[in-house]
């Protein structure tokens, strides 16, 4: 009994194995029945003419390898977007923040304190903006005498407000009034005043 039951488990085995490679070795070509062009008379330049019959090919006779596998769009990677300020903004990305912008920014944001005869509008904002850019001033052709000269010229603010002597001037005189102020709370700021 148990050599019958061998013996039909392994002739089931090879009639398997050779269905398997009769599909994929003999797969079956299917082809549509083609409207004869001669007969339509619609459209006498119609591109459906240059097409050839194509051959349908089960999906299950393709070997495992061709099989497209289906990823749903949860579990797809998400494409990066760069942030941008907007298309109302033209899309403007945000600048690195180095140290030097972060400085030039600095000063920007107080400029109010370099000099002492332009005023301000007071700045409301407490953080430094996500989105910004940073340009160069481009003198006009008609004033080419008032332009700054290759010398005079600086890379930063910091560099152009040190280069300029009132603004140094002024700014010396404002930290020394701020240290005369601090000196005189402290002790000997105090007998100094009592003589």
């Amino acid at each position: 009994m148990q050599d019958e039951l061998q013996q039909l488990l392994e002739k089931s085995i090879a009639n398997l194995k050779e269905r398997k490679e009769l599909k994929f070795n003999e797969r079956r070509e299917t082809v549509l029945p083609t409207l004869q062009a001669e007969k339509t008379k619609l459209f006498p330049n119609d591109p459906a003419k240059k097409f050839q019959p194509v051959k349908l090919v089960n999906s299950i006779e393709l070997p495992p390898e061709t099989k497209q596998v289906y990823i749903p769009q949860e579990l797809q990677p998400k494409e990066i977007k760069k942030e941008t300020a907007g298309k109302g903004w033209f899309d403007m990305t945000s600048t690195p923040l180095t140290d030097e912008v972060k400085r030039d920014l600095h000063i920007i944001k107080n400029r109010a304190a370099l000099d002492p005869k332009r005023h301000y509008k007071r700045d409301t904002v407490k953080t430094i903006p996500k989105f910004f850019q940073m340009g160069t001033i481009v003198g006009d052709s008609t004033d080419y005498r008032d332009r700054l000269t290759r010398k005079e010229r600086k890379q930063t603010i910091v560099e152009e407000l040190l280069s300029d002597t009132k603004t140094r001037d002024y700014m010396k005189r404002k930290v020394m009034e701020v240290e005369a102020k601090r000196n005189f709370v402290t002790r000997k700021g105090w007998k100094k005043k009592r003589k």
